[in-house]
């Protein structure tokens, strides 16, 4: 469990971009999404230790942030994978993992080995095993990344952007392997796809501009959204008469121009309500935060109204 309390970050530039964040996050998967610029590496680099708060602090399985020990207990439980994984090209998947397991203190050789041959097949990488990290495809790159992460099985593994750039495919299996990590861990996932949390997230944070508009689980999530999503056909295709901000999607079927939009009444006798996905929901949650401004921008928007 990782308890956050009034965490803040500003950046010698004056960005501020952590404002008062508290929060609780239990063992699972816990989706971080939100625009660019909203936080989500900042407070993922804080609570890895590789960055300190400016104000407010946060305990991580029962060790401070703050405390310098405590910090490398911290680090003894934790996997990390930024955005570009920091392999070396020039060694094979086992040689990267073999110097790496080294660097998290696993000293005897037999040990190493087997934890190697645990995160090759956790992470499906059998058959490249002996491979140069620079001939891998992107996703096996990501694969090798979280195989790395997996040394020493760590209690808490944070992941940045882990499916950016991949086919659909190898998003799924990435996918697949981040929901069979949850268990008894804690996975922090930072991604712009909200589809991937809709597969394996069981919290999900929303922040904005350093805040936290949101803290839940899916089905919260769309239930706040459900209501609020119409869909409905135009025969015109005049998009300009559309209020694109309130626009989910638009398409073309039959000659007839599909609609789907968020609305707290219909916008049309012709318009018919629809069952909210995940990505609606998250879109309707920033439709919200646009028209209700900065005056309500420090709360939470579970708890308006």
């Amino acid at each position: 469990m990782i308890d956050i309390v009034h965490l803040s970050k500003t950046y010698a530039n004056g960005t501020h971009a952590l404002r008062d964040i508290t929060a609780t996050l239990d063992v699972g998967v816990v989706g971080l999404i939100g625009p660019n610029g909203a936080g989500k590496t900042t407070l993922m680099r804080i609570l890895a230790t590789l960055l300190r708060p400016t104000q407010g602090t946060a305990r991580v399985f029962g060790f401070s942030i703050d405390d310098n020990s405590d910090q490398q207990a911290i680090r003894a439980t934790l996997g990390y994978l930024p955005q570009t994984p920091g392999v070396h090209i020039k060694l094979s998947v086992e040689q990267n993992l073999d110097y790496f397991a080294i660097l998290k203190r696993i000293s005897y050789p037999q040990a190493r080995r087997h934890e190697i041959d645990r995160v090759i097949d956790q992470t499906g990488l059998l058959s490249c095993r002996r491979e140069r990290a620079e001939v891998l495809s992107g996703g096996m790159k990501r694969r090798l990344g979280i195989a790395i992460a997996l040394l020493n099985n760590p209690k808490l593994i944070i992941v940045d952007e882990p499916t950016a750039g991949l086919d659909p495919v190898e998003r799924v299996r990435f996918r697949n392997i981040l929901a069979s990590l949850a268990g008894e861990r804690l996975v922090i996932l930072s991604t712009h796809i909200v589809e991937d949390l809709q597969q394996v997230g069981n919290t999900i944070v929303i922040l904005h501009e350093g805040r936290i508009l949101f803290q839940g689980s899916p089905r919260t999530l769309m239930a706040q959204a459900r209501g609020h999503i119409w869909a409905l056909e135009r025969k015109d295709s005049a998009l300009d008469r559309l209020d694109s901000n309130a626009m989910l999607s638009v398409s073309e079927q039959d000659g007839k121009l599909m609609q789907r939009m968020i609305a707290d009444t219909p916008p049309s006798s012709l318009a018919c309500s629809v069952e909210p996905s995940l990505e609606d929901a998250y879109l309707y949650i920033m439709h919200r935060k646009a028209l209700m401004g900065e005056q309500t921008s420090s709360l939470p928007l579970a708890a308006y109204p």
